[in-house]
């Protein structure tokens, strides 16, 4: 039997190989919209370990992770520790077993995203930006449009109210600036397990929600925005760096991009689906972006 499951996380295929047919099921259907068949960018090895058996490590970060040397980096603190092997793309976790159920894997996807990010910020090959943002993803007519905002804001009851378009994702979505495109996809891992399709589009719109008594939609500024929305990106660090100014350098820059291609605006809706009706009207005085 394969011992493996392969996902794809933004333009990378990432396979998980582990001896422990729990953990591969786990995963299979924390993953399950985003597996293909296909040659991976990076084999990851996981081998499942109760807490002792992983190295200690005080006075972690904020950012959850410290990078032993240069090679061996431990996060969480002390729930997963990672040796890379550059040249070959094969990363050996020991992830503590207390990690690997429904309830905790929210972790293991932060992980996920950091190592996401190093791949990004280590392909020379590169021609796109992307970033991870903490967001509702929905397409609409083919169309991309992101929701964003604070816990509790409502990025989960945008997405329940738009099951009859495309949902992509209820949490957490990449932005992709490539040439004069942004695309929207959504991440691979599925910790609320809601139904949702593995697709891209070209992003069309933006909003931050606002919950209200009336469904209306402004338009905001560029400057608005970039202030709005940079609390609410997964801050682009990769592993075995500290070097935060140039994360955030990145993170500004693409922003700043993204404000200038697609329009901003603050969405005031209630538990229904009206704000698509305005959403619409919108788009019919504007032009669809």
């Amino acid at each position: 039997m394969d011992k493996s499951i392969t996902t794809r996380f933004g333009s990378y295929v990432l396979r998980f190989i582990c001896e422990d047919q729990g953990v591969l099921d786990l995963l299979d259907l924390h993953f399950h919209d985003y597996l293909l068949d296909a040659q991976p960018d990076v084999s990851i090895i996981i081998t499942v370990v109760t807490p002792e058996k992983i190295s200690t490590v005080k006075n972690v970060s904020a950012s959850r992770y410290e990078f032993l040397d240069k090679e061996t980096v431990n996060f969480g603190p002390n729930l997963i520790e990672g040796r890379w092997d550059f040249c070959n793309k094969r990363f050996n976790l020991l992830i503590s077993k207390s990690l690997m159920v429904q309830e905790e894997l929210w972790l293991f996807d932060r992980f996920l995203c950091s190592l996401y990010y190093t791949l990004v910020m280590n392909d020379t090959n590169r021609n796109h930006c992307p970033f991870i943002v903490h967001s509702s993803g929905v397409i609409r007519d083919g169309r991309g449009y992101v929701f964003f905002g604070p816990p509790e804001s409502g990025k989960s009851t945008i997405a329940s109210l738009s099951r009859k378009f495309t949902v992509i994702h209820d949490d957490m979505n990449i932005v992709t600036l490539d040439g004069k495109s942004v695309m929207i996809e959504g991440v691979p891992f599925n910790p609320k397990l809601i139904n949702r399709t593995n697709e891209k589009a070209p992003l069309s719109m933006i909003c931050s929600l606002h919950k209200s008594d009336t469904v209306k939609l402004e338009r905001g500024s560029a400057d608005e925005f970039t202030r709005k929305v940079l609390a609410e990106i997964f801050l682009p660090m990769p592993l075995f760096s500290n070097d935060r100014k140039s994360a955030f350098q990145y993170l500004l820059t693409c922003v700043r991009e993204l404000s200038q291609k697609v329009p901003y605006y603050r969405l005031y809706f209630k538990k229904d689906e009206r704000f698509w009706d305005i959403i619409e009207k919108e788009e019919d005085k504007n032009g669809k972006h």
